[in-house]
């Protein structure tokens, strides 16, 4: 990579995370205001849950197209064209009154977020070098959670519903400008269109015949699964426990803080000890036992401090895992699309479909057992990740044959 394409991956991080900010932000500024928009657009428990998980559902279909055109063509064209349709999304949004508009507007909101998120190792693992994918992806997936954040945690200030979509809508014209203006295809390899002997099904090929990208798969359907409860229920939890709205969503913040730290300290940790594996087994059983329990502490410091470690453990995982393809013998930033499209489309449709319609009517508006069910989830991703490569030894190997 020459000079001026090392100086300009920084443009290129840079472009990404404020992209995949502004989706985040939207979907997860509903958590602290779900009672108003159940009331204003008369939504049940259920409807509510589906608005949310909205922008997940496109991404469930084109998530792996996404990965495959991106491998064969190029990122550029096809994170600009996602988040065209993002920002028309939420421009429709600011003008819905009703469940089916609001939830249609919903779904395009995401399409951004799907198309960068399955082709995200492949942009960051073409632009740095092995040893750094693991800290630049918990920098990219930092934004995400800084999204969270600053959703979950000020929204309620805001004056009202509509003032909130219109905001969005802003951000979302300003990520697709963005994109349009800064974004370029990847330095380190050719699009697969020149290379030949290359298909789409030879990539699906390789991708879905290696063991590791189905177990990274699943583990990313616990870690959503586990986000999806604890995020759009935990404010409402904590008012029904009696806290007022906006403290409510002040603490929730301090989880996606603490979600914060987690993505851009983890991998360095990991970089630190040269095995993550250890590391993600502590963090899930750590992140499981404070989404069953962190919620039920006394609304003071003791709340903070167990929301922050909560969110630190599970959010640190992210960027673990999804740094491993690119990594991945026999994957690469070559197949690197594809397997994020894959893992992608497995993760959000557990993601939708698990939260929705399995877990939440299961607790019955319980919402301990709710949280007992989001622990669970990280339970089994402990022992899934015993079945993984470990990453970061691999990078280091890498490193050192240099």
């Amino acid at each position: 990579m020459n000079n001026r394409a090392q100086n300009y991956r920084w443009v290129i991080l840079a472009v990404i995370s404020f992209a995949i900010f502004v989706p985040n932000y939207a979907q997860y500024q509903l958590s602290p205001i779900a009672g108003d928009m159940m009331t204003s657009y008369k939504l049940t428990a259920g409807e509510f849950t589906s608005v949310y998980t909205a922008p997940m559902t496109l991404a469930i279909i084109f998530s792996l197209l996404s990965g495959v055109i991106s491998d064969k063509m190029g990122v550029r064209q096809v994170l600009i064209a996602g988040f065209i349709v993002s920002a028309a999304g939420l421009c429709w949004r600011v003008y819905t009154n009703s469940y089916m508009p609001l939830y249609l507007s919903m779904i395009l909101a995401g399409c951004g977020a799907a198309f960068l998120n399955a082709n995200s190792g492949k942009i960051i693992g073409s632009w740095f070098p092995a040893e750094k994918v693991g800290t630049m992806m918990g920098i990219y997936l930092a934004f995400s959670t800084l999204a969270m954040a600053v959703g979950i945690g000020t929204t309620a200030m805001l004056p009202g519903i509509h003032t909130v979509f219109v905001i969005t809508a802003v951000l979302g014209i300003a990520a697709a400008i963005v994109c349009i203006l800064f974004m370029k295809n990847t330095p380190s390899e050719k699009p697969q269109q020149d290379v030949p002997g290359v298909s789409v099904t030879e990539s699906l090929k390789v991708v879905v015949r290696n063991r590791s990208i189905w177990i990274m798969a699943f583990c990313l359907v616990g870690i959503m699964v586990n986000t999806v409860l604890l995020t759009s229920f935990l404010p409402t939890a904590l008012t029904a426990e009696g806290t007022d709205s906006v403290t409510a969503g002040l603490f929730s913040s301090i989880m996606t803080i603490g979600s914060l730290c987690g993505a851009i300290f983890m991998p360095v940790l990991a970089g630190k000890l040269g095995s993550n594996k250890p590391l993600m087994i502590g963090a899930c059983v750590v992140g499981g036992i404070g989404s069953c329990f962190s919620w039920l502490a006394p609304v003071g410091p003791v709340l903070g401090i167990c929301l922050f470690i909560t969110g630190f453990c599970i959010s640190g995982l992210m960027p673990l895992l999804m740094s491993l393809p690119v990594q991945l013998p026999g994957i690469g930033p070559k197949y690197a699309g594809t397997a994020g499209g894959f893992t992608s489309t497995l993760q959000l449709l557990g993601a939708v479909v698990l939260p929705t319609y399995v877990f939440v009517p299961l607790a019955g508006g319980n919402f301990n057992t709710l949280f007992m069910y989001a622990g669970g989830a990280m339970v089994v991703v402990a022992v899934l990740a015993f079945f993984l490569p470990d990453t970061a030894k691999m990078a280091g190997q890498a490193a050192q044959a240099m």
